[in-house]
């Protein structure tokens, strides 16, 4: 029987989908008919199904016949989403498709549902309640994003307690592409870059009394030419963080489909450490050839970074890669690439 796969052409569900076919399983993949992302999971052992979580009828189809279900399709800030986008998306969405595996009947042998550690993020100017971020942190979210995740868990482990459906919730950490992290107008790019940090600030909505501070130092430091920046407090000081690779946190997810101990957990999913902000901008400049400049600001972030310890400990998982070798391989591939 299949694994349904929901995001399977997402930036981790490409991942997943290929360790799926190493394992031996088959796929079912939820793509939009107009996913120009199909290529991603096009191979023998995919069946490619159209369908949308905003159409009952689609995931009524999809669930018919299949073993288990990961779910990762979701509307995402760093997709373009607005607010409007998260409760239909995240919950509502959800909530249809685990209903569309009560309603069919036969049971399944896990949904693993894929969260975020949004759910425990309260706001910008509120630092976590300690570090690393552990599965004990209060979740208590300061976005309309982290509280559809929190809403669409607590839906997965109500649908348990009701009609057996065995759940595992995975949280991943930030995650990206390795290639991602030399894309100046990319989710992550645009936190490194003056240029393009400039352009997303100018093209949003109001950002509030931080982002226009941000936004004057940015122009104060522009040159017309390309400039990395990082953000400080008064001493100089940078945020410590997690960034972790698309192939870690799809062997996580691999790792807790199959643990019969994950059902009913939480698992946070990330790198082994944390890194500096100063020396991850650092070593981009270097590898780049890009000149760096530290912006100090009295609206400094505060740090964020999530332990694994608790699926390394329960699972196995054994993240490979470091925020440090996703950037040598990603400048490595814009190399070849020329």
């Amino acid at each position: 029987m299949p694994v349904l796969v929901t995001g399977a052409t997402g930036r981790i569900g490409h991942h997943v989908t290929a360790r799926l076919l190493e394992s031996g399983r088959t796929v079912r993949a939820l793509v939009r008919p107009n996913d120009p992302r199909r290529a991603r999971v096009e191979s023998p052992g995919v069946e490619l199904f159209d369908g949308d979580l905003a159409d009952r009828d689609s995931l009524r189809r999809a669930v018919d016949g299949v073993d288990a279900v990961i779910h990762l399709a979701a509307a995402l800030s760093s997709r373009g989403h607005a607010e409007d986008d998260f409760v239909p998306g995240n919950v509502v969405g959800t909530y249809d498709l685990l209903a569309a595996i009560r309603d069919h009947g036969r049971p399944i042998d896990r949904f693993v549902y894929i969260s975020s550690d949004a759910v425990y993020w309260a706001g910008l100017t509120t630092p976590p309640c300690f570090l690393p971020i552990d599965e004990s942190h209060p979740r208590q979210p300061g976005s309309v994003y982290g509280v559809s995740k929190l809403a669409a868990e607590e839906l997965c482990l109500t649908f348990w307690r009701l009609h057996g459906i065995p759940p595992t919730i995975v949280r991943p950490t930030a995650t990206a592409d390795a290639e991602e992290l030399v894309e100046p107008d990319g989710v992550f790019g645009k936190r490194m870059f003056v240029a393009s940090a400039i352009r997303s600030l100018e093209a949003g909505a109001d950002p509030g009394a931080a982002g226009r501070e941000l936004l004057a130092a940015l122009r104060s430091v522009d040159t017309g030419r390309p400039r990395l920046f990082v953000v400080a407090d008064a001493e100089g000081r940078t945020a410590m963080s997690t960034l972790n690779d698309a192939r870690d946190g799809a062997a996580g997810i691999m790792l807790a489909l199959d643990d019969p101990a994950a059902v009913g957990e939480a698992f946070n999913i990330g790198p082994a450490t944390g890194y500096a902000e100063a020396e991850l901008v650092g070593a981009l400049g270097d590898r780049l050839g890009v000149p760096v400049v530290t912006i100090r600001s009295g609206h400094f972030r505060p740090s964020w970074v999530v332990s694994s310890a608790k699926a390394r400990a329960v699972l196995g998982y054994r993240p490979e890669r470091s925020v440090f070798d996703m950037v040598d391989e990603a400048v490595a591939g814009r190399e070849a690439d020329r």
